[in-house]
Order: C-alpha cells, then sequence, then structure tokens
C-alpha cells in the first residue's frame, strides 16, 4: 500500500511494504522504516552561507548577560554585558580574558569589562552578529509552496528537510525529531518570524543523503534566524548557528552542535554546546611557538587509529551518550542502532555529524578496514613508549609529583611515571597551539568526579590542541563523574566512564570501552604523511 503527500511541485510516493519514500522527479532518498512515512521537501537552488565575520570565533555571544550553569562549552564565549559560571580566574596577566572549569577545548571567556583590546573586540563582533542577521532574514526564499508557513509552524516527528531557505510568519514549535538532510556543501537558513520551540527530548540532526554518504551535512551551514526568543527543552538537541532577537534559554541537558549568537541574555544548565569549526579564512593555521629544548617534543602518528573517536578490540557501550566522530569494535551497543544501506556501518542517535558505528562482523571492507586501524593502534601505542623523556636539567618529566599531579601546571614535553598517575584536582597544560604533549603511565590513569584538565595558551599562538596530547596508559582508565579530559588516550586495558564524564580527544584501547551519558568530541587526526619519530617505521618493499 502506498500514501501519497503533496511536497513543492512534486508528489513523494511511500511503499511501506518497501521502506522506501521516492520524490518522483529523480531524487533518490530511501529512508528505513524507523522513520516511517516522512515528508521531504523537494530541493531549491544553492545557497550560499550566511557570513558570520569575527562572531564565528564564538560558541556563545550576547549582547546581554549569559549565564551558565554546570555546562561544557566547547569555543570562546563573549559577552558585552557579563558572564557568570562556575571557576572563573583570570587567564593571564593582561586581563583581557578568563579561564572556567565550563570552558573547555581551550575556549576563552570575553566580557567588555576586560582591558583593553577586549571590548573593541567583542564589538567588532557584534557588529557582525547584526549583519549576519540582516543577511539571514533578508535571503529570498525558496520556490515552492512548502518553503513558506510549513505545516503552520508546527512540525511533527520524522519531518526530513533538504537544503534551501525557509520562512515561516509565525512562531515554529518542533514537537518531534527531524532531520535535515543533505551534502556537506549544502545550506539551510530558517526565517523565523516570532520564536522558536524546541521541544524536550527532540532532536535535530543532519543526515547524508543516501547517494552521497561520504559528505554529511555540516551545522556551520546551518542558520536559525528567530526574530523572537529560542527555548531548548530538557535534552533538546539543534544543530547549526542560532541569531536570536530576544533571550536564549536551555532546558535541563539540552545540547547544540552549533553557536548562540543572541542580542539577548543566554542561560544555560547542565547543557553542552560545541562551536564548529569557523570558515577557513577564520581558522590561519598557528604560528609555531619558540621551542626551549625540552619542548621539542615528538609527535606521535595515530594512522588509521585516529579517524575513531572510540576504537576498541573488545566491546564498546554507550548509553544516552554523544559522540563526534566514528565508532570501531568488536562489539557494539548503541541504542538505538540502525544497519547502513550496504551493511558495511550502523548508525545511532548517539553518534552526530554522520558519525559511523563499525564492527568487524559487519559487511564489505569493513573487517579490513578495522584490522588495518587496529594494527596501526597498536603501532601507535608502542612508539609512544619508545619516546625518550624529556631533560631539562632537573628531572622533574620523570615520575613528575610521583604521580599524584591534582592542581599541577604542566608544560610541553614526555612525561614518564614508573607507577599510576592520579588527578584527585583540576590540572592546566599550558602551551603553544603547535606544542605537543606526551604522557607515559606505566598503571592506571584517574581522574576524581568533576576535575578538569584545562587547555591555556602561553603566548600569542593560542592555546594547545587536544589533537596534540597522546597519554600512553599501561593499564586501565576511569574518569569520576562529570569529569573532564583533553587528548587521545592509548590504553591497554579497559576505560570508563563516569556519568556524564567528558572527553575533547579520542579513546584508542586494547579493552572494552563504558560509557554513561557522556561527550566525546574527536579532535582532528595526525596528519596523513606523519612519520613515527621514536621507533623505527617498517622497511620499505623491494
Amino acid at each position: 500500500m502506498a500514501k501519497i503527500s503533496r511536497c513543492a511541485d512534486a508528489f513523494v510516493s511511500c511503499s511501506l511494504d518497501r521502506d522506501v519514500c521516492r520524490p518522483r522527479r529523480g531524487l533518490v532518498a530511501p529512508f528505513r522504516a524507523l522513520w516511517g512515512l516522512v515528508l521531504l521537501v523537494s530541493s531549491a537552488v544553492a545557497t550560499s552561507p550566511v557570513s558570520l565575520g569575527d562572531a564565528a570565533e564564538y560558541a556563545l555571544l550576547s549582547g546581554a548577560a549569559i549565564t551558565s550553569t554546570a555546562s561544557q562549552i566547547y569555543g570562546d564565549v563573549g559577552s558585552l554585558a557579563a558572564v557568570t559560571c562556575e571557576a572563573v580566574s583570570v587567564g593571564d596577566a593582561t586581563n583581557t580574558w578568563l579561564i572556567s572549569t565550563q570552558v573547555l577545548g581551550g575556549g576563552r571567556l570575553y566580557a567588555s569589562s576586560l582591558a583593553a583590546p577586549t571590548p573593541a573586540k567583542l564589538k567588532a563582533a557584534a557588529f557582525d552578529m547584526y549583519k549576519s542577521y540582516d543577511d539571514a532574514i533578508g535571503r529570498t526564499v525558496s520556490a515552492g509552496s512548502d518553503y513558506t508557513n510549513f505545516r503552520g509552524g508546527i512540525i511533527s516527528n520524522k519531518t526530513v528537510f533538504l537544503p534551501g531557505v525557509y520562512k515561516w510568519n509565525t512562531l515554529v514549535q518542533v514537537d518531534g525529531d527531524i532531520l535535515l538532510v543533505g551534502s556537506k556543501d549544502d545550506v539551510w537558513i530558517m526565517q523565523v518570524t516570532s520564536y522558536l520551540s524546541v521541544g524536550a527530548d527532540v532532536t535535530i540532526r543532519l543526515r547524508a543523503s543516501d547517494n552521497d554518504l561520504s559528505s554529511t551535512p555540516q551545522a556551520t551551514n546551518v542558520f536559525w534566524q528567530v526574530g523572537a526568543h529560542l527555548i531548548l527543552g530538557a535534552n533538546a538537541h539543534l544543530e547549526g548557528n542560532c541569531l536570536v532577537t530576544v533571550y536564549t534559554t536551555f532546558g535541563n541537558g539540552a545540547t547544540v552542535n552549533g553557536r548562540i549568537l543572541s542580542r539577548g541574555a543566554i542561560t544555560l544548565t547542565n547543557s553542552v554546546v560545541t562551536r564548529p569549526p569557523p570558515p577557513p579564512s577564520l581558522s590561519p593555521p598557528p604560528s609555531p611557538s619558540p621551542n626551549r629544548p625540552h619542548l621539542l617534543t615528538p609527535r606521535v602518528c595515530l594512522g588509521t587509529a585516529g579517524k575513531f573517536s572510540l576504537l576498541s578490540k573488545a566491546a564498546i557501550k554507550g548509553v544516552v551518550s554523544l559522540i563526534y566522530g566514528d565508532v570501531g569494535g568488536s562489539a557494539l551497543t548503541f541504542a538505538p542502532m540502525m544497519v547502513g544501506f550496504d551493511g558495511s556501518f550502523w548508525t545511532s542517535d548517539q553518534l552526530l555529524n554522520g558519525s559511523r558505528l563499525f564492527a568487524s562482523s559487519y559487511l564489505g571492507s569493513t573487517p579490513a578496514m578495522l584490522a588495518t586501524a587496529l594494527a596501526d593502534m597498536d603501532a601507535a601505542y608502542a612508539d609512544a613508549a619508545a619516546c625518550p623523556v624529556s631533560d631539562d636539567g632537573y628531572g622533574i618529566y620523570h615520575n613528575f609529583m610521583t604521580g599524584a599531579i591534582g592542581g599541577s601546571i604542566l608544560l610541553p614535553g614526555v612525561y614518564k611515571w614508573d607507577n599510576f598517575v592520579h588527578i584527585a584536582t583540576s590540572i592546566t597544560l599550558k602551551g603553544g597551539a603547535g606544542d605537543q604533549f606526551l604522557f607515559i603511565v606505566a598503571e592506571y590513569l584517574t581522574i576524581v568526579a568533576s576535575m578538569r584538565i584545562f587547555l591555556v595558551a602561553d603566548g600569542s599562538n593560542g592555546a594547545p590542541q587536544a589533537q596534540n596530547i597522546v597519554w600512553r596508559i599501561s593499564e586501565y582508565l576511569v574518569l569520576g563523574a562529570s569529569a573532564h579530559l583533553e587528548g587521545t588516550f592509548l590504553a591497554n586495558n579497559y576505560v570508563t566512564f563516569g556519568d556524564q564524564s567528558t572527553l575533547n580527544g579520542r579513546v584508542l584501547s586494547q579493552g572494552a570501552i563504558t560509557m554513561s551519558k557522556n561527550t566525546v568530541v574527536a579532535p582532528s587526526p595526525s596528519p596523513a604523511d606523519c612519520i613515527p619519530q621514536c621507533t623505527a617505521p617498517p622497511p620499505s618493499p623491494p
């Protein structure tokens, strides 16, 4: 039996017994039965992204106050009024920026009350925010009846939007999960005249069209122009850049993969905001920091293992978690799980940004691909162990603080401990964006609940980057509840995430990985031309 739904200027035929929905104009977009009958809005002429200018540097930017409670924000935070959150301290002696336990991944806090040039910097970003709002609202709506006042602004469950410019002359209320389906270069602009409300436990996600599975849509190309306020319900998830006129309120546990750029106040509670990369013109490669002798740290090459956020020779279990990056293991449990179109991968609502699940029992080239990645993981583990300890003339890099490193500030280099390492209070890694940190732990590594690893710049070249931090652990890794780690963790035994703990990095483990309500954000992998520097590379074939 087939059902017909009117969509723009074409009909969509949905065969319930074949699990396929097909626009009759040649766009083939199969969707599994999990999504049942969906409404596909026909594709529009290509739309260019909205330019955010200097505002793109921020995860949160407001012309009013920003108040954050027990949240994790990956990216800079800026307010022309004031920022209120836990454990704020001065970032450097110039008093131009601040740090907080809630601002992660090297992010900073900026407020107009800080020393010059911060006030001028914030005003420039705010001006660009206002211009981007005007740009978004001025875009021409895509042709087709469903691009204007689609469903009267009441968006129900299991609705799919293709790229284009949409406009509502009313409020928009998202009552059920929706998908934005397209490719990495596609753009969505949602013009909302009144307020935007996303219901509790509702998710707005990005998904690649089935004819281009290698090209997942990017949150940086999604724009929500909101004429009034934005409300995210408890545990809701939204993708994209939100340009908001009035205030923005996060319900408990709400998450955003994108930015909140608001003229009014922003309030967060136990929330996660992950800023996507700025446009290339705003993110030039960092200049190398002036290396002192003991900062010349070798880079650990991850090979194809660096393509994963989580990789294990054993089982991986995720419970109500958010994972930005592929996952590979011998057995995977991530409810709900959905098989990919050819059986070579699976997907899950716990994996974001087009990330996929790969297990050794899957079809096609997956077993061979995983075998290569696991071999590269073993090589990285061996290479890290062979790196010589940094020599500063004082011996502090060997058995530093006998492993009880809580409260320490660590500079770049190779550290080695002959026993376990325990982080009882938050630590700081201080250096430049290009500096390398390698930690070799002969036994296990543990971090106490609610403790953090901070990344802080020691000059003008930016803060250390998670992809340049490697922890090589001979036994197991345990994160306490709500703890936060940075870097790649090569573990020789099991890894356990405490409830709501977070990682900006990846876990590559010989043993099982167990998660519970966690967030893992995979950084960039090591360069493809990376050469092991501590162990000899295999000889070239004759």
